[in-house]
């Protein structure tokens, strides 16, 4: 579900979409002439389909399953990050000042 489906004549993208939740989809608009179809989905390799050739007052059906991609072994990115001196997002931080600390302060009131 949710591939990314895109169809191509002669490396010029006509129209694309993503299939629906059982995986399935439907072009409607298209001319007759001979495609190619590309499936794309994060985590697979993407699959190309050539030569698909579209006749007059006929359906196609075209089911394309992608295969698992290769693992990467050996390779790791590790990314990391100074804390935030101010986390935005608690809001259970933080200092009540009342008078008298503010009057304290050692800069100009």
């Amino acid at each position: 579900m949710f591939a990314t489906v895109v169809v191509k004549q002669n490396g010029v993208v006509k129209t694309g979409m993503q299939t629906d939740f059982d995986g399935k989809y439907q072009f409607d608009s298209l001319a007759v002439g001979t495609y190619e179809v590309e499936v794309s989905y994060v985590g697979y390799p993407n699959k190309t389909i050539s030569g698909v050739i579209l006749f007059p007052n006929r359906n196609l059906t075209l089911n394309i399953e992608l295969n698992e991609s290769v693992e990467i072994s050996g390779c790791c990115c590790i990314t990391i990050y100074d804390p935030l001196l101010i986390d935005v997002w608690n809001t259970t931080q933080g200092v009540i000042f009342n008078a008298k600390d503010i009057w304290k302060t050692p800069h100009k009131n």
